[in-house]
């Protein structure tokens, strides 16, 4: 602010003040406006206190790394090492018109969009109609497991399929396939990859499935409650900018409707960016990943630095009705709202730290 202002001019020594506590007066605590001798030093200072800041986040975050190990994340691993993973993935198989879902080459395309997800995508287990057809067909051929696979032909396939309307009205089938054969589903487990790699996984099966599929046969569709947590996690930053710009969109209209200046409003916008600019630094450094739990923590930050700001230019607003000159209404200013600013922001800080005492991850990270 100082530095948009240009240096004031005194014209006499100020040799009595006042606290924050007492009366706002004119008179200001001694020395209050006489400039820093050593500004380079102030500059070190203040960069060793943001990266003592840094410090203390980055061991804050790590202490609560631990929490990775507890039970329910050890359960998690388990079931990434010794089974097919915690990862769930669901595709719908629409058959064309005239077809169904047991037709055979639509059991046919299935089976060769399995070996890819196996192969490729890294499915570890799989479930469709097309395990319905050759577990029927197994059962019906001794149980033998060279048996287990698609018939070669309609008419095995006509007979398995005699043998399938016994059964479609059964939970196990139904789970996989219509009854009357409109559609089916096909699902499986992986490993937890995470959003990125997924996203990745998604891009080359719908590039795989264009080139190999013949959708005068068979169409595809991802979908499921992974794919909706990706999209989800694809869109919140985006959101996230989105809203910020909103927010500082109006925070910068009102401030040109109190103030009539651009200069003044670049000055209100400085310090509502700065905790921004810097919780998302100290988020990079510590590793922190984006996501719903955490992307809130950028508005509870601009909201706490809006709220401060409002009620700081608008009592500096106010001062200006019968203080024209600037240095001396923002000096006075500070002396009457400063108490009530630090105040409040001080009982926000009490509040959020007691969510640092939370077991849970995301609260904790707004306490942070």
């Amino acid at each position: 602010m100082l530095v948009l202002l240009g240096k004031p001019q005194l014209r006499e020594p100020r040799r009595q003040g006042h606290r924050l506590g007492r009366r706002a007066g004119p008179h200001v605590p001694h020395g209050a406006a006489a400039p820093s001798p050593d500004i380079h030093g102030e500059r070190a200072r203040a960069g060793h206190g943001h990266w003592a800041l840094y410090a203390g986040a980055h061991q804050l975050f790590a202490a609560r790394r631990p929490f990775q190990k507890r039970p329910c994340a050890a359960g998690l691993r388990l079931f990434e090492r010794q089974f097919a993973g915690v990862r769930p993935f669901e595709m719908e198989l629409k058959p064309a018109p005239g077809r169904d879902i047991y037709d055979l080459a639509v059991l046919q395309e299935t089976e060769r969009i399995e070996g890819y997800l196996r192969d490729t995508y890294g499915l570890r287990f799989a479930a469709s109609p097309v395990t319905l057809v050759k577990s029927v067909r197994k059962a019906l051929n001794g149980g033998g497991l060279a048996e287990y696979r698609l018939p070669t032909d309609t008419t095995e396939l006509k007979r398995l399929r005699s043998k399938l309307k016994l059964f479609r009205k059964k939970a196990e089938f139904s789970a996989l396939a219509l009854p009357d054969g409109s559609a089916g589903r096909l699902t499986g487990r992986m490993a937890d990859v995470g959003s990125i790699r997924a996203d990745a996984l998604n891009d080359a099966l719908r590039r795989h499935l264009r080139a190999t599929v013949d959708s005068t046969v068979l169409r595809t569709r991802l979908t499921g409650s992974s794919n909706l947590i990706d999209k989800n996690n694809e869109n919140l930053t985006l959101n996230m900018i989105q809203g910020m710009a909103i927010d500082v969109l109006m925070v910068t209209l009102i401030v040109l409707a109190l103030f009539k200046s651009l200069r003044m409003t670049l000055v209100v916008l400085i310090p509502n960016l700065l905790p921004i600019i810097i919780v998302a630094g100290v988020m990079g450094l510590a590793g922190v990943s984006m996501k719903v739990s955490t992307s809130i923590i950028f508005t509870i930050a601009f909201g706490i630095a809006v709220d401060d700001t409002i009620h700081f230019i608008s009592k500096l607003r106010l001062t200006l009705g019968h203080e024209p000159d600037i240095f001396k209404a923002v000096r006075r200013t500070y002396l009457l709202a400063g108490k009530a600013v630090i105040t409040t922001s001080l009982i926000l800080v009490g509040g959020f730290s007691t969510l640092l005492f939370l077991n849970s991850t995301a609260p904790f990270m707004w306490g942070c």
